[in-house]
């Protein structure tokens, strides 16, 4: 649990779904990159179709990305927890703890690739991903790209905004 932004246990099993379609390219188990979310918070439609495509006991996002939300909304208080809380719930994704794998798989990358532009963040949600063996979904391709192990796609809506 992340102290102070989001009270609620790591695995957000609970929730209803959103919908009975699902986007057949993204059946696997899936991490959702911040930019991802940063394009549902800020009303872009297709995203939100995309997500809505997407298998529900299959979503994840890594713990740095929830922090990096609600670093988002800080300003909003607890209006804006409350509504990254809903979203989660809602759309049943489940937080991925860091772990001790996690951050060792993470030293490595930004020891490796550090001098190509991967930055801490990006190297934990890389490292969870590597770690857990989810796919990575990113509008960010560049600073995913180089990364060895690291299975990485760009929402199909990305070409759109």
């Amino acid at each position: 649990m992340l102290a102070g932004c989001c009270p609620f246990p790591v695995d957000l099993g609970c929730g209803r779904m959103r919908s009975k379609s699902h986007f057949s390219g993204i059946s696997r188990r899936i991490v959702f990159d911040t930019n991802i979310l940063i394009d549902y918070f800020r009303g872009i439609d297709k995203c939100a179709e995309f997500l809505d495509s997407t298998y529900p006991k299959k979503r994840a996002i890594s713990a740095i990305t929830l922090l990096e939300l609600c670093q988002g909304e800080y300003e909003r208080g607890k209006k804006g927890r409350e509504r990254i809380i809903d979203f989660l719930k809602d759309y049943r994704i489940i937080v991925l703890p860091i772990t001790p794998r996690i951050y060792k798989v993470a030293e490595k990358l930004i020891l490796r690739y550090q001098q190509k532009g991967l930055d801490l963040t990006d190297a934990m949600i890389a490292a969870t991903c590597i770690s857990t063996r989810y796919t990575l979904i990113t509008r960010n391709i560049r600073h995913f790209k180089p990364i060895d192990n690291l299975r990485v796609e760009i929402p199909p809506y990305s070409g759109g905004i």
